[in-house]
Protein backbone atom coordinates (compact mmCIF):
# COMPACT_ATOMS: atom_id res chain seq x y z
CA UNK A 1 0.00 0.00 0.00
CA UNK A 2 2.87 2.26 0.86
CA UNK A 3 4.45 1.56 -2.83
CA UNK A 4 0.96 2.60 -4.53
CA UNK A 5 1.15 6.26 -2.22
CA UNK A 6 4.23 6.81 -3.16
CA UNK A 7 4.23 6.41 -6.64
CA UNK A 8 0.82 8.13 -7.02
CA UNK A 9 2.73 10.80 -5.13
CA UNK A 10 5.21 10.98 -8.01
CA UNK A 11 2.95 10.41 -10.54
CA UNK A 12 1.04 13.91 -8.63
CA UNK A 13 4.41 15.37 -9.02
CA UNK A 14 5.74 14.82 -12.33
CA UNK A 15 2.33 16.20 -13.67
CA UNK A 16 2.98 18.93 -11.75
CA UNK A 17 6.73 19.17 -13.42
CA UNK A 18 5.21 18.74 -16.70
CA UNK A 19 2.32 21.50 -16.26
CA UNK A 20 4.73 24.18 -15.17
CA UNK A 21 6.90 22.94 -18.20
CA UNK A 22 4.13 22.88 -20.48
CA UNK A 23 5.28 19.61 -21.92
CA UNK A 24 2.49 17.44 -20.95
CA UNK A 25 1.87 16.34 -24.63
CA UNK A 26 5.83 14.59 -24.76
CA UNK A 27 5.10 13.09 -21.87
CA UNK A 28 2.07 11.05 -23.40
CA UNK A 29 4.65 9.71 -26.08
CA UNK A 30 6.63 8.02 -23.39
CA UNK A 31 6.32 3.85 -24.65
CA UNK A 32 4.97 3.00 -20.72
CA UNK A 33 1.35 2.47 -21.22
CA UNK A 34 0.48 2.10 -17.29
CA UNK A 35 2.25 5.02 -16.91
CA UNK A 36 0.62 7.03 -19.22
CA UNK A 37 -2.87 5.55 -18.77
CA UNK A 38 -2.12 6.91 -14.62
CA UNK A 39 -0.98 10.46 -15.93
CA UNK A 40 -3.86 11.05 -18.58
CA UNK A 41 -6.02 9.86 -15.54
CA UNK A 42 -4.57 12.66 -13.25
CA UNK A 43 -4.55 15.16 -15.89
CA UNK A 44 -8.47 14.27 -16.56
CA UNK A 45 -9.31 14.55 -13.31
CA UNK A 46 -7.63 18.23 -12.08
CA UNK A 47 -9.04 19.43 -15.81
CA UNK A 48 -5.44 19.15 -17.35
CA UNK A 49 -7.17 17.02 -20.64
CA UNK A 50 -10.50 16.40 -21.82
CA UNK A 51 -10.83 12.69 -21.20
CA UNK A 52 -13.32 12.29 -24.21
CA UNK A 53 -10.56 13.44 -26.74
CA UNK A 54 -7.36 12.23 -25.35
CA UNK A 55 -7.74 8.92 -25.88
CA UNK A 56 -8.50 9.90 -29.92
CA UNK A 57 -5.77 12.44 -29.93
CA UNK A 58 -3.53 9.63 -28.45
CA UNK A 59 -4.15 7.08 -31.55
CA UNK A 60 -4.08 9.65 -34.25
Amino acid sequence: MQKLVKNNLNITRILDITQELRCLSDLFEVKNAPFVLDVGALAARIEYVNLEKWPQEMIN
